[in-house]
């Protein structure tokens, strides 16, 4: 057989070989760089949702399709959500906020946009940062949320709503 035959039954033999470890590895590997990128201050993005709910806060109220998206944005797709929602449960560390009705995410993710630049407009997690090192913007943002949906209560701020768990 000819030598260039051989080289391209070789070459080819290890592109087969190479497409097919890849198919069978590559899942696992982006698995494990999405499960090391999925933390947010220790909690990984899989427990966020539980985690917010212990502290009275839920995804959305505006029924399963935009809580579906929500979740969607939260574990996967925006950084600005796993920021907001990291943000929100260590400024609530081991504490939830009173109330019947749990507040959602995505309003108040509009409040603190809000509070940040004056619009509803995305910002990036670098610039939430910035803008608001120590989270007091985000306090004020949740306190409003938590006011819109608990009018009978008269606590004037983010400090009187919240309790130990």
């Amino acid at each position: 057989m000819d030598t260039r035959i051989k080289k391209a039954i070789i070459g080819a033999a290890g592109v087969i070989i190479a497409a097919v470890i890849l198919a069978v590895i590559g899942p696992i590997i982006m698995k494990g760089c999405r499960e090391t990128a999925i933390e947010r201050d220790g909690i990984p993005r899989s427990e966020l949702e539980q985690e917010l709910s212990k502290a009275n806060i839920n995804l959305s109220e505006l029924g399963p399709d935009k809580v579906g998206e929500v979740r969607e944005w939260l574990l996967r797709s925006d950084p600005a959500y796993q920021f907001l929602a990291g943000s929100c449960l260590k400024i609530l560390a081991r504490k939830r906020l009173i109330g019947i009705v749990p507040i959602p995410l995505e309003v108040i993710m509009d409040k603190y946009r809000m509070e940040l630049t004056g619009s509803m407009g995305y910002v990036p997690v670098e610039r939430m940062k910035a803008l608001d090192e120590d989270l007091s913007k985000l306090k004020i943002a949740i306190f409003k949320t938590w006011k819109e949906r608990n009018t009978g209560y008269s606590q004037t701020s983010f400090d009187e709503v919240i309790s130990s768990i």
